[in-house]
């Protein structure tokens, strides 16, 4: 479990000596001895750095493709966007939204249409879905490489959502 965690180098350490985000790669790295089916992390990347953050999300995708349920609580809605087929959203102790992670970001908040022109082309506002094969057929004679759809960052949905539950 040690080298799962890439803290092979830091073996004879003492857990005192050891940075927070060395630290939560240990409780990491302690979690899944037991082999369970089920694993609870509270804000399991606080204080990691990119390269371990990302490693630790490459071993939970793994763990959960092997059948293990892997529930975790985080501030960071982008890597719950990233790494959740499904999201409890809550907000005042209340659940505002269960639901597919994918669904949740696109039904709250809206879309976000970016494009990057040529530069002697000002760009336009906001587009909507129902438009946007007008869009593209539109901005293809002006030399626009880029056209980019997003459905709402995880933040606006969480936004939106707690404005509609009152609870922001």
């Amino acid at each position: 479990m040690i080298d799962r965690v890439g803290l092979g180098p830091l073996v004879n350490r003492p857990v005192k000596a050891c940075s927070g985000g060395e630290q939560q790669r240990l409780k990491f790295a302690l979690a899944p001895v037991p082999d369970p089916d089920l694993i609870l992390l509270d804000e399991p990347t606080t204080g990691m750095d990119v390269a371990a953050r990302q490693a630790f999300w490459d071993t939970m995708r793994a763990d959960a493709a092997t059948g293990r349920t892997i529930v975790f609580a985080t501030h960071y809605l982008a890597e719950a966007d990233a790494n959740a087929s499904r999201t409890v959203l809550m907000a005042s102790g209340r659940i505002v939204a269960d639901g597919p992670t994918a669904e949740i970001r696109a039904a709250y908040g809206g879309r976000t249409v970016t494009l990057r022109p040529p530069s002697h082309v000002v760009a336009a506002g906001g587009i909507d879905e129902a438009r946007l094969d007008s869009v593209r057929r539109a901005v293809a004679p002006l030399g626009v490489t880029e056209l980019e759809v997003a459905s709402a960052s995880p933040e606006a949905a969480f936004l939106a959502l707690t404005d509609a539950a009152g609870v922001r």
